[in-house]
């Protein structure tokens, strides 16, 4: 018979499964009304976040798989980083892009939802030159890593590009990032 710490850890493993089923639930859940909405919904904001000690080698989100990698990242006084992604499917999903500085210490993540045809773009911090739909007010980043996890039922279904560009409109320069796919 097992013993009543061991029923106990028993006990903890069937709550975090029922755990996972119900946020799995939730989030196929949400993906449903995205489509019930169409494209005339607006895009909304999930999750913002900031905290440190976090890595581009942590595990995707859940339901997710990482679809780019993208070095580069910089947002100071003369320049900040955007990031576009298209959705070439006829159904909206979520992405995630998170964004790391160079030492590790910051990481700045946003959870979007795409929305089926639509090209959405983010950036680091303000600036004038392109219509954004969110920007991650992120401090200080130099010689910083991004990553873009998508909706694991998607992955072919999104493109991204990323740029580090001037603050002013016009911008002096942007200069594309490589994008590169995880290993």
């Amino acid at each position: 018979m097992p013993t009543f710490r061991q029923r106990l850890l028993m006990l903890g493993g069937v709550l975090a499964v029922l755990l996972v089923s119900i946020s799995i639930s939730a989030r196929r859940a949400a993906s449903a009304a995205i489509q019930d909405a169409g494209s005339a919904a607006q895009p909304a904001s999930v999750r913002h976040s900031v905290r440190g000690n976090a890595t581009p080698n942590d595990p995707p989100p859940l339901d997710t798989v990482i679809k780019y990698f993208f070095t580069g990242v910089t947002d100071n006084a003369n320049a900040v980083t955007a990031i576009h992604c298209t959705n070439t499917s006829d159904q909206g999903f979520y992405i995630w892009i998170q964004l790391y500085s160079e030492n590790l210490v910051d990481y700045y993540e946003r959870e979007q939802i795409l929305l089926p045809g639509r090209t959405y773009t983010l950036t680091s911090s303000e600036q004038p030159f392109f219509y954004e739909w969110a920007n991650l007010n992120t401090s200080y980043i130099q010689q910083g890593v991004g990553r873009i996890a998508v909706d694991d039922r998607f992955p072919d279904k999104v493109i991204c590009t990323a740029q580090v560009l001037e603050k002013n409109n016009p911008p002096a320069f942007i200069v594309s990032l490589d994008m590169f796919a995880p290993r």
